[in-house]
């Protein structure tokens, strides 16, 4: 005759099964679901083509959002638009309001679709949306950045004929600069000033004084300069010059800097 304490370790919980009989009810469950048709059994190959065309995808918008930032990098180094941020308030205000916003736009675009594909699966929804947040921002804007300064934009601009759908894309004007944002290679130098060679207006007489911020280098005859004061007609008085960047607007006549070939002096008229 059991014990008392016996009796009470036999005794089972209602409900309460070993491993073998669960597991056993598990399969039993599931091929009762195979064979009603509720569920459909997928080869191996299904998946890993799945997961193949998820991670294509993927590399496929972080390439389209890292293409449009870098593009626009690039269209405002080449119009000198980037270096307007060294002068100041005026110039950050300037370097603003003259962003190729469209290009922007797509860029912002591809790195949400990018942002909310990542956080539709189990390696991207692990984390805070804003942590993924910022991190696709932080790749996107230094990716486009480090993109942007190296020659492929330039190297796909002096093939963009022969591109199946790139032609014509890279051919633009810079028309729309602000009209106290002046660039352009100087011709001729003077003890008032400057001439400058603008691919817009031609030849530019720029009136420098005391009020003018100067680079710390002298300027020479065919260098690029950034000039950043209200243009009448074809004279600029200049609050502010820069030496802008070899890439910045360029022109047919470029020429490596330090080994210019200037034309004849035109002295500017004041």
């Amino acid at each position: 005759m059991q014990s008392p304490e016996e009796q009470l370790n036999n005794q089972k919980p209602e409900g309460q099964h070993k491993p073998e009989e669960q597991q056993h009810s598990m399969r039993e469950s599931v091929l009762a679901s195979i064979k009603s048709g509720k569920v459909k059994m997928h080869p191996r190959w299904e998946f890993a083509l799945r997961a193949g065309a998820l991670y294509l995808g993927l590399l496929i918008l972080a390439i389209a959002s890292l293409y449009a930032a870098s593009f626009a990098v690039f269209m405002l180094r080449q119009s000198g638009l980037l270096s307007a941020s060294h002068f100041g308030f005026e110039g950050l205000e300037i370097l603003l309001g003259s962003l190729p916003w469209i290009i922007v736009a797509v860029a912002i675009i591809f790195a949400l679709i990018l942002l909310f594909t990542i956080r539709r699966y189990s390696f991207g929804y692990t984390w805070p949306f804003l942590y993924s947040a910022l991190a696709i921002i932080v790749f996107v804007i230094i990716g486009g950045a480090i993109i942007g300064s190296t020659p492929l934009h330039q190297q796909l601009e002096s093939m963009e004929n022969n591109l199946p759908v790139a032609g014509g894309f890279y051919q633009r004007e810079f028309d729309d600069l602000p009209q106290n944002f002046t660039i352009g290679r100087i011709t001729a130098i003077s003890s008032k000033g400057c001439t400058i060679e603008d691919k817009r207006y031609g030849q530019v007489a720029v009136a420098i004084s005391k009020q003018t911020q100067l680079p710390a280098s002298k300027l020479q005859i065919g260098e690029r300069i950034i000039v950043l004061g209200q243009r009448t007609s074809n004279k600029v008085q200049a609050s502010a010059i820069s030496i802008a960047t070899m890439d910045a607007y360029p022109d047919s006549d470029d020429m490596p800097m330090g080994m210019p070939t200037p034309p004849q002096p035109v002295i500017p008229q004041y």
